[in-house]
């Protein structure tokens, strides 16, 4: 079942909880009702939430707690239920290999740390329009 048109279902993969937290509440402020956080500092625990609900959109750190954003996507990018859905990576090195290896894993977009959170609202915007344009 397909999550309703005006909710946005976010996977949050942090190093740790508290950081997936953290952002999944700025994400709130920002987005209000409409969103629908899910969060998480374990790539293995990421899989069986995109496997058990709909989810249009991940956000994950590079450095997960128990693995790798990188490994993540590629992961995440095998399953036919999250095919298309967009990935989007964070992290705090922003050198042209790093952000390579990242769109190369799977991933559709690269935010460099310090975030800024209008920023980031924007291309999350934008990676759920283009999600719903190829649909």
């Amino acid at each position: 079942m397909a999550p309703e048109k005006n909710t946005l279902a976010v996977l949050v993969v942090e190093s740790s909880l508290q950081a997936a937290q953290a952002l999944a509440q700025q994400l709130a402020q920002r987005f209000g009702p409409r969103l629908n956080a899910a969060t998480t500092a374990s790539r293995s625990e990421a899989l069986r939430i995109v496997q058990q609900q709909p989810i249009d959109l991940v956000i994950a750190n590079v450095k997960c707690g128990d693995g790798d954003g990188l490994t993540l996507c590629q992961e995440l990018r095998n399953l036919p239920e999250m095919a298309e859905v967009p990935i989007l990576l964070l992290a705090e090195n922003a050198s042209t290999q790093d952000k390579i290896a990242g769109f190369t894993s799977g991933a559709d977009d690269y935010v460099v740390r310090p975030i800024d959170e209008r920023l980031l609202a924007a291309r999350i915007e934008l990676l759920v329009r283009i999600k719903h344009l190829s649909a």
